[in-house]
C-alpha cells in the first residue's frame, strides 16, 4: 500500500493556467527556473526560451538573475538552492526581514488546479498508489470572504480527492510566530506540531485501508 500525501501552497491552488508564478507544483517553468533547471519536466531549454522567456513567463528578471549567477558562481543562488537532507527536510531556516501581513483568499481553488490533482490521482493509481490531499497551514486572516473561499475549496477538493484538514481551523493560522519566511513555511517546532496533526489526520485512512489480516 502506497499513499502519497499533497500539500499544495494556496498559491498553486489558486492557479488558473500552469504557467504563473503560482505553478511551482504543476508545471515547470518558474520552478525550474528559480532552481536553475530550466529543463525540468522534460521542457527542452529552446522551448522554454521561445515560448515563455519572449512572451514574458516568467519575468525577465527573474531569468537573468539565475543566469548571472550560473556563470558567475557555477550553481543558482536563489530561494530554492539551499541544500536538503536525505528526507527532503531544508537545511537552512529562513526567517522573515519584512513585517508580517496576514493573507486574504478573495477566490476558492481554480478549475485548473482541480483537473491537474484529478489527473494527478489517476496517473497514481495506474502505479497501485492512492492520492490523499491536505490543506496547507498558512498565515491568514480568517475574515468572511476568506473563510467562504477556503470552505469552497473544501467543497469541491473533497469531490474528486480525500481531503484532511483541521475542521474548527480551516488550517488558517493566525499567530505567524509558528511561520519562517513565508506565509506557509514552518518554523522547526512549527513542523513538529504540523507533523504530529498530520499523523492523527492520516491514521484513520492508513486503516481504512489496511487489510484486516496485514
Amino acid at each position: 500500500m502506497t499513499i502519497v500525501v499533497l500539500i499544495p501552497e494556496y498559491l498553486m491552488l489558486l492557479d488558473d493556467d500552469g504557467i504563473g508564478y503560482g505553478d511551482g507544483l504543476f508545471g515547470s517553468v518558474p520552478f525550474g527556473v528559480a532552481i536553475g533547471k530550466p529543463g525540468l519536466g522534460n521542457i527542452p531549454l529552446e522551448q522554454l526560451v521561445s515560448e515563455t522567456w519572449l512572451m514574458g513567463v516568467p519575468s525577465l528578471r527573474a531569468i537573468v538573475k539565475t543566469a548571472v549567477d550560473v556563470i558567475q558562481t557555477g550553481k543558482p543562488r536563489g530561494y530554492l538552492s539551499d541544500p536538503i537532507t536525505e528526507k527532503g527536510d531544508p537545511t537552512v531556516v529562513k526567517h522573515r526581514t519584512g513585517k508580517w501581513w496576514a493573507r486574504t483568499f478573495d477566490r476558492p481553488v481554480s478549475q485548473h488546479s482541480l483537473k491537474r490533482i484529478a489527473q494527478f490521482q489517476e496517473e497514481l493509481k495506474a502505479k497501485g498508489a492512492d492520492l490523499v490531499v491536505s490543506l496547507s497551514w498558512v498565515y491568514a486572516k480568517t475574515d468572511e470572504t476568506t473563510v467562504k473561499n477556503v470552505k469552497k475549496t473544501i467543497e469541491e477538493l473533497s469531490n474528486i480527492v480525500p481531503l484532511i484538514y483541521n475542521p474548527k481551523t480551516l488550517n488558517l493560522q493566525t499567530d505567524s510566530s509558528l511561520f519562517a519566511d513565508t506565509h506557509e513555511h514552518l518554523l522547526p517546532e512549527a513542523r513538529i506540531r504540523r507533523s504530529k496533526e498530520l499523523v492523527q489526520q492520516l491514521r484513520p485512512i492508513i486503516q481504512e485501508k489496511t487489510p484486516q489480516n496485514h
